[in-house]
């Protein structure tokens, strides 16, 4: 049970979550009331994993502010998808201002950390000359080390 002045805090935002989980079509990590509650209570104790789970879960109901604070804070405990899922944010302006630079740093972050969807994302960075200059190259090489640790978009690439 969560005690002290959070515990108002989180109560409230399980209540947004949980309306929105309910009228969302869209569940990723399964989005459900349920799956929220158990998120919330992992993310009380430092749970990373549980921390990008929300995230993602916001970031697929457009609450970018709120997917924010939750991938900010897996990103910042080391989560690999949690700082890939953080620069499609940079990447794409969703919450925050488009920033090529910064979703780079954060993609080369999480590929490092093993990130798969990330050695992706700088694949089609270095293909397309997305905040970066284009460079088939680099793109090759991103796509084969995405394909290579089993993300099946990169086998199309």
């Amino acid at each position: 049970a969560l005690v002290g002045r959070a515990a108002p805090r989180v109560a409230l935002l399980l209540l947004v979550v949980l309306s929105l989980a309910a009228s969302n079509d869209q569940e990723v990590f399964e989005c459900t009331p349920r799956q929220a509650a158990e998120d919330l209570a992992l993310v009380a104790q430092g749970d990373d994993y549980a921390m990008n789970r929300m995230g993602v879960c916001l970031l697929n109901q457009g609450r970018y502010g709120d997917a924010l604070v939750y991938l900010r804070r897996a990103a910042a405990k080391g989560n690999s998808e949690g700082q890939n899922n953080l620069a499609v944010c940079y990447a794409n302006g969703q919450g925050v201002e488009q920033d090529p630079e910064r979703a780079l740093e954060l993609y080369l972050d999480a590929a490092e950390g093993g990130s798969r969807d990330a050695m992706n994302n700088l694949g089609i960075m270095y293909d397309q000359g997305r905040g970066v200059v284009p460079s088939p190259v680099l793109a090759a090489s991103w796509f084969e080390k995405a394909a290579d640790n089993g993300n099946p978009e990169a086998v199309h690439a």
